[in-house]
């Protein structure tokens, strides 16, 4: 099963690439769904998801995913994938750093 936080990733990705979420997920190879693929697959890497728990995810084995996340990074030389995965969030901090809004205070 995929995690709130990838299936999110994986929409908003789909989304901005006009592709449909079902076969990017379910592994048609043609080469824009594939690279969609990989690059939600690194995205998740920068997020801290294991190989395996995004393999398990996507109903791949591991290596396939290694072999993605490799050819991305290979095609795509030099992507801040810290700033890629803020680009596709809602915010720029990760789920342990929010503040609930009730706990924010002002210096006003």
């Amino acid at each position: 099963m995929m995690t709130s936080f990838a299936a999110e990733i994986t929409a908003i990705v789909c989304l901005v690439r006009g592709l449909n979420r079902q076969d990017v997920v379910y592994g048609a190879k043609t080469i824009p769904l594939t690279r969609a693929r990989w690059f939600i697959w690194s995205l998740l890497r920068e997020r801290g998801y294991s190989y395996s728990k995004i393999a398990m995810m996507f109903g791949m084995h591991h290596t396939s995913v290694i072999h993605g996340v490799e050819k991305i990074k290979t095609e795509m030389p030099g992507i801040d994938w810290a700033a890629e995965l803020r680009k596709f969030t809602h915010d720029n901090q990760k789920d342990s750093d929010k503040v609930p809004e009730e706990r924010k205070t002002t210096n006003a």
